[in-house]
């Protein structure tokens, strides 16, 4: 059996841009070879608008086989967040940064670790820095777990209450392209190209097409009538 090209060795370019990056970025985060891969770990400093520390936590950033097509996994390795459902860490000390369907609406599909950083990681810390000081009641919006979240996700993108909008969606999103004399998902009862055909080309266009069949599998298993 072949040995699977690793993803520094696959782009090149894109390693050596995240070691610039984090070094003349983020000096606290140092990039180093693990095993037969590479993981960033160190301090990630949270300031306010005007650089004054909010407080720091030590991570561990670690690329997947996947990557870029799937964002880095965070670990917060200090411990100052406790592994519970209501923060968004799991027993592994890896944090649930966001919802993946979500992922793209955030950031560009190229983009740097420097994007991913700032769009992605500090929100969900700073995040969890309101929670410490508001005693649990958090000013920033932030999606349910699991299948919650993946409904929620898709009742606001799609504009529908209907779950079985939502699947019907989801499985014909994992085909090259959505029809438009398909019924439109939002309960309109109008065709897609004379509804919400934009919408729908952008949501599917962002979403990975590994993305949608994970979330199609996990509610079909629940939601399927």
């Amino acid at each position: 059996m072949p040995q699977q090209i690793k993803w520094y060795e696959k782009y090149p370019k894109l390693f050596k841009e995240i070691q610039e990056d984090l070094k003349s970025s983020y000096k606290t985060l140092l990039f180093q070879k693990e095993n037969d891969n590479y993981s960033v770990i160190g301090f990630l400093i949270i300031e306010d608008p005007f650089q004054k520390e909010l407080g720091r936590y030590n991570i561990k950033m670690t690329f997947t086989e996947n990557f870029p097509r799937e964002m880095p996994k965070i670990f917060e390795i200090s411990n100052k967040i406790p592994c519970t459902q209501d923060r968004h860490k799991y027993l592994t000390n890896e944090c649930c940064l966001c919802l993946p369907d979500e992922v793209f609406f955030y950031i560009e599909k190229d983009y740097t670790i420097i994007d991913f950083i700032e769009k992605i990681v500090k929100p969900y810390f700073l995040w969890q820095l309101y929670f410490d000081l508001n005693s649990g009641v958090s000013i920033f919006k932030h999606r349910g777990h699991g299948e919650s979240g993946i409904i929620e996700f898709y009742k606001e993108k799609l504009k529908t209450d209907n779950i079985n909008d939502i699947l019907r969606f989801l499985k014909d999103a994992q085909k090259f392209e959505i029809k438009g004399y398909l019924k439109c998902y939002c309960g309109s009862d109008k065709k897609i190209k004379k509804c919400c055909r934009e919408n729908i080309s952008d949501l599917k266009n962002r979403i990975q097409i590994e993305t949608i069949k994970k979330s199609y599998e996990s509610l079909y298993k629940n939601f399927n009538k």
